[in-house]
């Protein structure tokens, strides 16, 4: 059911049945029918992907902490002296930074050189870094950035976990955050029945951590994007880290790959037509004009959209007469939640939460693999042959057995080894070519460790939190806060 849900066009079921569109065509015939009749051009659609200028090969860092009481491990909420907005307003004022208001409540911090800070639904928080040349300066900007934000929450009687997830919070007690996308969100999800039935534990019980990279034409595109949705699976069971919720083993390995298979079908998971190592621009714009949009922003306030797609709004416009505009297809772009992104970046955002101290192999794993030329045509080359079905029964299995999952005709290990080995080769490359000092190599280790001994993350967490922790969220909170 998921994979044909994955397969057909991305209509709600009360707007269209599975053969047709909206037109009675078939998909492929309504978008050769439309493409005259558009409010926005082709060549508009192609605009958020130009690049000009000289090619660039930046790293974007986003990073999801858990905001907790120590002892109990249970988020905090908004209010209060311990409470979210008071620590991003103490943090506003540390970086010396501009804060973001909504309805007068501070929900973010713009912080030095393109940092920022906000809050996520459920008591999390997200550090996104600036664009940045090397991983070295990311890391340390990240390192410093958050042991501060670790000692101002200290104060306040707070701990800031780096980890999988929102171990010990219930759903039904989710501190959920005053951004009002995120009500329209809830209520969006919740009208997608089962297949979205897991989309609030995905706001408010999940943590991930990002890393984007640049592309410098639609070429670029279609070479990186291909091969980093193919891999993106084989990094969920890799970094997988979260096998705990609401305080018990679930018996799965990366619990947050579980609920992003339960969100939402239309916009979660694969992009599909990537599957195909000859995947276009114009396959990907066309695949995303199908997807329903959640909401639409008009002078900074969000209006939900009820599920109606894009590629709807363009041939008839929104309910009160008004066309779609770029900002609309650039806002719709943001709501798409696949484990691989393409925006103005390519966005890696597949994997778990990670502890503190291996943070940074994130973005060392995916830096030595996108930017190299030779690893993209071998991830395809690995993986390019596999069908949706495969590729799709692969993810479903490797996130709960995690490493020993079977994905095509081997084994996750044997991939996530070469993977890891690859992108070892592509620092190197990068460190010869003077674009990485030679320590970046350091941050893989974790990562060679996990491969060489078959144990994710979230193998050892379970055996740790069964012995050593105790069963304990005040013991877990100790050992995964970052310092401070």
């Amino acid at each position: 059911m998921f994979i044909d849900a994955l397969r057909m066009p991305c209509y709600r079921p009360d707007v269209m049945t599975p053969s047709t569109g909206i037109t009675g065509l078939t998909p492929n015939q309504e978008l050769e029918s439309v493409n005259k009749t558009l409010s926005l051009t082709r060549a508009q659609l192609r605009q958020p992907f130009e690049k000009s200028g000289p090619p660039k090969e930046k790293i974007g860092l986003e990073v999801e902490l858990a905001a907790v009481d120590p002892k109990t491990g249970l988020s905090m909420g908004y209010e209060g002296p311990r409470g979210i907005g008071a620590l991003l307003t103490q943090l506003c004022s540390l970086l010396n930074g501009k804060p973001t208001l909504e309805n007068g409540k501070i929900i973010g911090v713009d912080g030095p050189n393109g940092l920022t800070i906000t809050i996520e639904p459920g008591g999390a928080i997200e550090y996104s870094s600036p664009p940045h040349d090397s991983l070295k300066e990311c890391g340390e900007i990240l390192r410093s950035t958050l042991t501060s934000f670790a000692k101002v929450a200290a104060g306040k009687d707070v701990a800031i976990l780096a980890t999988g997830g929102m171990p010990f919070n219930k759903l039904s007690e989710a501190n959920w955050m005053p951004k009002s996308r995120y009500s329209i969100m809830r209520n969006y999800f919740s009208s997608l029945g089962e297949p979205g039935s897991l989309a609030h534990r995905m706001m408010t019980q999940t943590l991930s951590v990002q890393a984007s990279y640049d592309y410098h034409s639609f070429q670029d595109i279609t070479a990186k994007f291909p091969a980093m949705v193919m891999a993106a699976p084989i990094a969920t069971a890799l970094f997988a880290n979260s096998p705990l919720e609401e305080g018990k083993l679930t018996g799965g390995l990366s619990r947050r790959g579980q609920i992003w298979l339960k969100t939402d079908p239309d916009r979660c998971g694969f992009v599909t037509p990537a599957l195909n190592p000859n995947m276009s621009i114009e396959d990907y714009i066309d695949w995303a004009m199908k997807v329903p949009m959640i909401f639409r922003v008009i002078d900074g306030v969000y209006h939900p959209m009820l599920g109606k797609p894009f590629i709807e709004v363009l041939t008839e416009g929104f309910a009160d007469g008004s066309q779609a505009t770029i900002q609309d297809w650039n806002n719709h772009l943001s709501g798409l939640f696949t484990d691989a992104r393409l925006k103005n970046v390519i966005e890696m955002r597949s994997v778990d939460g990670q502890n503190f101290e291996d943070i940074m192999s994130v973005p060392a794993f995916w830096t030595g693999l996108v930017y190299s030329a030779k690893n993209i045509q071998r991830i395809k080359n690995r993986l390019g042959t596999l069908s949706v079905e495969q590729h799709q029964a692969g993810l479903e299995d490797l996130v709960v057995h995690g490493l020993s999952a079977k994905y095509g005709d081997e084994t996750v290990l044997d991939i996530a080894r070469d993977l890891v080995a690859w992108a070892k080769e592509g620092l190197q490359e990068r460190i010869d070519h003077g674009k990485e000092d030679a320590e970046a190599l350091t941050e893989l280790r974790g990562l060679e460790t996990i491969v060489e001994c078959g144990e994710s993350r979230a193998k050892q967490l379970s055996t740790l939190w069964t012995s050593e922790l105790k069963e304990s969220p005040e013991l877990f909170v100790e050992r995964f806060r970052i310092p401070h």
